[in-house]
């Protein structure tokens, strides 16, 4: 498998450096003067900096970096994709070793998220899909690109206000906010809870971040977007902690962030809710009668089709799942639920953790549940090697749900019909 555990001292990398590096295409324009990095940095610094000491993460900064690490990653995604309705030529589409498809948006995507993730103190671990080497690669063939860190601000402000439960979504669709709270004042009024804020500056030691760059990938080359997504997860003490799933080409019937035309979701335990960026009320699922299932695409048949099948007589289900690519756009409809999505089994080897760290970190605080087949937690601390999900996952944005999935598969010895 082609992946990645990119450790990188705090020490070595400045903080908000000026400059970054992605692959030189003939889109670079559209990369350098994105009005997504052209906004006005409304501070000079982070509201609440990290300890120097490289052992600390704040993890209010390293949630509001993810969020900007996704929308920073969508860049150049949106940049390879395809012109004017044909797929791009510049995505050197090809296939890793797993057989599965990669193209040099997936390394530029991550190139900007590692660098974008970097900027919160911390000598954390970052767990990636691509393989390092290219990604070095990627960076000698780049050029220099503007990196304004006001989306970083902003996102750290809205972060902020979710966890002390103020008011204010200075990410909401639209230009920027012309004016916010000085970073003195946040200063001040986080200060008074600061013992609140303490259990949130912890020991990197505990921390890992999880990243799928481009979620999607096949369908991405083939220029079919609806299922293109950036997830990035937060793991505390091997527990997902906070996700980002954000949509680098809009998702229908939702704002996009700023005048970017990303749509972002993100929360978990560390917010106690989840929220699209730039709206201020919190998630909650709609629970249904007759939820559905979703099931991939090309994977539907088997065991997948016959126990959603079997759940259906059971009157649990409804008969007819909805076949959906990509494990980030399959997190999203269990959250959004728009059509009534409430499950997703898979119960093969097939997807790895950073597919799915990000959706485990969102359902919690819904009252969801994500597990192995067997209805165990995942591991988010094994090594890199080891990051498959090889006995599979059962995802249900309902406990109940969940726990009579885990029953009648166990109780109907599905394993012997794998």
């Amino acid at each position: 498998f082609f992946l990645t555990v990119v450790t990188i001292p705090v020490s070595t990398r400045p903080l908000y450096p000026k400059t970054s590096r992605l692959l030189a295409t003939r889109h670079q324009r559209k990369l350098i003067y994105s009005p997504a990095f052209q906004l006005k940095s409304y501070f000079s610094t982070s509201t609440i900096m990290s300890d120097s000491d490289n052992n600390q993460v704040n993890l209010l900064d390293l949630g509001a970096a993810a969020v900007a690490a996704t929308i920073a990653a969508s860049e150049p995604i949106r940049a390879y994709s395809s012109v004017d309705g044909e797929v791009g030529e510049d995505q050197h589409a090809r296939l890793k070793l797993d057989g599965s498809v990669v193209t040099d948006a997936d390394y530029a995507a991550q190139l900007r998220i590692v660098q974008a993730l970097r900027k919160v103190g911390g000598d954390f671990i970052i767990v990636g899909e691509e393989e390092g080497v290219q990604q070095d690669q990627a960076i000698s063939k780049g050029e220099e690109v503007d990196d304004d860190d006001s989306i970083f601000q902003l996102a750290r402000v809205e972060v902020s206000n979710r966890f002390f439960g103020r008011k204010g979504c200075p990410l909401e669709e639209g230009a920027p906010p012309e004016s916010m709270p000085s970073s003195a004042d946040l200063q001040e009024e986080e200060a008074t809870a600061s013992s609140d804020l303490a259990e949130h500056i912890v020991d990197a030691s505990r921390v890992r971040v999880y990243v799928d760059p481009l979620d999607g990938t096949k369908s991405y080359a083939n220029g079919e977007y609806d299922a293109v997504t950036v997830l990035i997860a937060i793991i505390l003490d091997n527990a997902p902690y906070f996700g980002v799933i954000t949509k680098p080409f809009g998702y229908k019937g939702h704002s996009c962030l700023l005048n970017t035309k990303c749509v972002a979701l993100y929360g978990g335990d560390l917010l106690q809710g989840v929220y699209f960026a730039g709206v201020q009320e919190a998630l909650s699922v709609k629970h249904s009668k007759l939820p559905r299932a979703v099931i991939s695409s090309s994977r539907s048949e088997g065991i997948v089709k016959d126990f959603v099948d079997h759940l259906a007589t059971e009157q649990i289900l409804h008969p007819e799942p909805l076949k959906v690519s990509g494990a980030g756009e399959k997190s999203l409809r269990l959250i959004v639920g728009s059509e009534d999505e409430a499950l997703w089994f898979f119960p093969k080897p097939g997807t790895s953790r950073w597919d799915v760290a990000a959706s485990d970190a969102l359902l919690r605080p819904l009252g969801g549940r994500l597990t192995n087949k067997y209805g165990q937690e995942l591991d988010y601390s094994k090594s890199r090697e080891d990051a498959e999900n090889t006995e599979g996952l059962i995802a249900c944005n309902s406990v109940a749900l969940h726990e009579e999935c885990i029953r009648l598969y166990q109780e109907g010895n599905w394993d012997e019909k794998l």
